[in-house]
């Protein structure tokens, strides 16, 4: 877990986009952009922090990832499944 090793993790699939992507656009939706900066405040216990509603919507997650790599969440299904998430 990231937040107990406090260090970077590599997310990557077959083509490193769709599946790749979606799951970022999970991660921001519940972490959000600057967890690194919650870490720093709730993480020096080891433990994960305990935020209790999504940082980013569904759409503005999509949106995000989509513009820091083209290309990436390649299907509507995809999509569908952030926004559910």
């Amino acid at each position: 877990c990231i937040f107990v090793r406090r260090k970077a993790v590599l997310v990557h699939c077959g083509g490193g986009k769709g599946r790749a992507g979606t799951g970022l656009a999970c991660f921001v939706i519940k972490w959000g952009l600057v967890f690194d900066k919650q870490i720093k405040l709730d993480g020096a216990t080891g433990k994960m922090p305990k935020w209790k509603q999504p940082q980013k919507t569904g759409s503005e997650a999509i949106h995000h990832i989509k513009t820091v790599r083209p290309g990436s969440i390649e299907t509507t299904e995809q999509e569908q499944f952030i926004k559910n998430y």
